[in-house]
């Protein structure tokens, strides 16, 4: 990826006195060289799966050094993880990445999508005709400059069932669960109707 360098300053003294246009460009410059480092670290994740150098470090997988290791939250972990094997597997995608037109999330997305697709491929439930337009380079290529909620929503109009995720749940207190799933239009209108019934305050509830 080519692009117009221009100097950055970290010294916040110094960035409060940049002009507009200053500033508007060293922040366009960090962000290309906050991609291409993350290229970078793809490349080197890639390594490291190759060597099993996570084994040396006495961890179970890449997933776990990535984690235990490297200081990533288990979802940064997956999703760089995923882009790195998606790169590999499709060398194009690397430059989606360093351009900012693919994004981790949307990656990560695309990659359960279309392991759903093979093994429903494999169980026979969908059709020849579907199998075939479900190609993944314009797949991506569709999910280029979204938001995980419009490449969610995209994934939905290619295959419904494909592009499910699965329940997850995170503890994010000692007495507290995040859970995060999936509904449809009946199950979300049943969930609305609860919550008035519940009361106002329950109604408001995001």
């Amino acid at each position: 990826m080519i692009h117009k360098a221009f100097q950055v300053t970290n010294d916040p003294l110094k960035l409060s006195q940049l002009s507009i246009d200053e500033l508007h460009n060293q922040t366009k410059e960090a962000v290309a060289r906050e991609r291409d480092a993350l290229v970078k670290v793809l490349h080197h994740l890639r390594e490291v799966e190759r060597r099993k150098l996570f084994s040396i470090y006495k961890r179970q997988s890449l997933f776990d050094y990535c984690v235990s290791e490297l200081g990533y939250s288990e979802g940064a972990a997956s999703r760089r993880i995923q882009a790195m094997r998606f790169i590999h597997e499709i060398p194009e995608v690397e430059e989606k990445v360093a351009s900012g037109k693919l994004s981790l999330t949307n990656i990560a997305q695309a990659q359960s999508f279309f392991r759903e697709v093979k093994k429903q491929k494999t169980q026979a439930t969908l059709t020849s005709q579907q199998i075939e337009t479900i190609d993944k380079l314009k797949v991506l290529k569709c999910l280029e400059s979204k938001s995980s909620r419009q490449g969610q929503q995209y994934l939905c109009t290619l295959d419904r069932s494909a592009a499910k995720i699965k329940e997850s749940t995170r503890e994010v207190a000692p007495d507290l669960t995040q859970v995060t799933f999936n509904m449809d239009a009946e199950l979300k209108n049943l969930l609305q109707n609860v919550r008035t019934l519940l009361g106002p305050k329950a109604a408001r509830a995001n």
